[in-house]
């Protein structure tokens, strides 16, 4: 998540480009030029290229694919989202939030500055659940997997449930095992959770 545009790990040179592309994408011409462009091959492949030495994405042929079916709503609505991201700065509040806030974040993330964000979180919420991540990346390759999601978020989905029950805390850091899969002998929530 991006909470504050002071987070984001682009240069200045980068930013200045990001910035140049938002301000082109404000364009209905522009826009429908390059959805026109992205009909072909080499205008996917140049776009995505672009946004991956722009943007620092990741995964650029699952980019590729999903750039050839934008319309020109979707591209303005991308730019609208860019030039929130560049842009975000959200005053604190006069006193911090006590709702509860569940975040989890890479503390390797390549595209945020995981620190930045978290001093940002903690401004303008006083009940945290903080859930550190090791990944590489910002968004994952490919989808996880019901297994895996099991296996990295059991704590974060387990301290949410936990922490919507009255009068009870999550157990961080729980050595008892992910939720049971579907279709084995076990249910899928942890015993001892009241429905």
């Amino acid at each position: 998540p991006c909470l504050t545009s002071r987070a984001l790990r682009l240069s200045r040179a980068r930013r200045r480009a990001a910035a140049a592309l938002n301000r082109l994408l404000k364009s209905e011409t522009a826009r429908t030029f390059l959805v026109d462009s992205m009909r072909l091959t080499a205008g996917r492949r140049g776009m995505a290229e672009l946004i991956h030495l722009v943007g620092k994405v990741e995964n650029t042929r699952q980019l590729e694919q999903k750039l050839g079916r934008m319309s020109p709503g979707l591209v303005e609505i991308i730019a609208c989202e860019l030039d929130e991201i560049l842009n975000a700065e959200f005053s604190p509040p006069p006193s911090r939030h006590d709702t509860p806030c569940y975040f989890a974040m890479s503390v390797r993330d390549p595209l945020l500055d995981y620190q930045t964000t978290r001093a940002e979180l903690e401004r303008h919420f006083a009940n945290s659940q903080v859930f550190e991540l090791t990944f590489p990346f910002h968004q994952p390759p490919r989808a996880f997997t019901f297994e895996e999601l099991n296996a990295q978020f059991w704590s974060t989905v387990d301290a949410f449930l936990v922490g919507l029950q009255p009068g009870r805390r999550p157990r961080l850091g729980r050595q008892d095992g992910p939720l049971a899969i579907p279709g084995d002998a076990e249910p899928a929530l942890p015993t001892g959770l009241p429905l």
